[in-house]
């Protein structure tokens, strides 16, 4: 099943310019299906095994 993300449905902490491991993004309440999501629509980017930042945190 291809669940789909929109804006309104992704945390504050996606919209920020964060970086922080698999745990953090959960603990901000990010779900197993959003974080999915987030990384195969490029907004949450994997920097190394376990951590991701925001896409703008990787463009800045």
């Amino acid at each position: 099943m291809l669940t789909i993300v929109t804006l309104s449905d992704v945390p504050a902490a996606v919209r920020k310019k964060t970086v922080g491991t698999a745990g953090e993004w959960r603990a901000a309440g990010i779900t197993p299906s959003q974080f999915r999501s987030l990384t195969r629509a490029g907004d949450l980017v994997r920097v190394r095994h376990g951590v991701y930042a925001t896409r703008s945190a990787v463009e800045s």
